[in-house]
């Protein structure tokens, strides 16, 4: 495909295009030392020593203030709109002036002295509106807006947890089981022969195993056993040795 000579291609064209309007897009509106003024406070002072402040924007004002004090003082005619009450820089003064510029040449009628508005506040903001003294001089000017930001509170402390004990608590005893739980009361039998009662030990689940009798019942029982045979014994000798007297 050929394209003209003198006409580039549309794919170009529109290249172009979009690269002019980044380049327009990127360029500041403005002079970068207007961008980054810094609004005065200034201090004034009418033709009769009374003095009022007011608030200056534009770069080339603030440019003509910083130069008069550098010299005699006299940058111009501050000429603003009057509003009521001092605007929080304009005190004791019960008015303040707004969309302050600093110019060469004013009407007549806003021209007078600070003390002027004072004394009749209500003639100038009604039937004048504005304020513009032509022989004002700047005395001094500082930052406007610049007020020291108030540091974050300090964070509260949040309260501690309370102390865990290191050591535990004694459990309570736990009482300790029989050896015999099941021991069963001792049986009473008696001899019918002799008319002797004997008493056997009781039979458990002990060392000896369940319903054994301890070795000192088996003692016991023999010795009763030999006591019996004894005293039947001796029973049967009284009963031949009674016969034969």
């Amino acid at each position: 495909m050929l394209f003209h000579p003198f006409r580039a291609p549309r794919p170009a064209r529109w290249l172009a295009l979009i690269s002019l309007a980044f380049a327009v897009a990127q360029f500041p509106a403005g002079v970068e030392g207007e961008e980054m003024a810094q609004p005065l406070l200034v201090t004034f002072a009418s033709a009769d020593g009374s003095q009022f402040r007011a608030v200056i924007e534009r770069p080339e004002d603030i440019a003509r203030v910083q130069t008069a004090l550098e010299g005699d003082g006299y940058a111009g005619i501050p000429n603003g709109a009057l509003a009521a009450g001092d605007g929080g820089f304009n005190a004791p003064h019960a008015w303040h002036m707004t969309g302050v510029e600093i110019v060469d040449v004013t009407i007549e009628l806003c021209d007078g002295n600070a003390s002027f508005v004072d004394e009749d506040l209500d003639y100038w903001l009604t039937n004048v509106g504005r304020f513009c003294p032509w022989s004002a001089t700047v005395l001094a000017a500082e930052p406007f807006g610049t007020a020291p930001t108030p540091s974050p509170p300090a964070p509260t402390p949040s309260p501690s947890p309370p102390a865990v004990p290191t050591s535990s608590p004694i459990p309570p005893p736990v009482p300790s089981e029989p050896e015999n739980p099941s021991a069963v009361e001792p049986d009473t039998t008696s001899d019918t022969g002799t008319g002797t009662t004997t008493t056997l030990p009781a039979t458990g689940t002990g060392a000896n195993g369940p319903g054994s009798v301890p070795i000192s019942g088996l003692i016991l029982g023999l010795l009763v056993a030999i006591a019996v045979l004894t005293a039947g014994s001796l029973r049967a000798k009284g009963t031949r040795a009674g016969s034969a007297v």
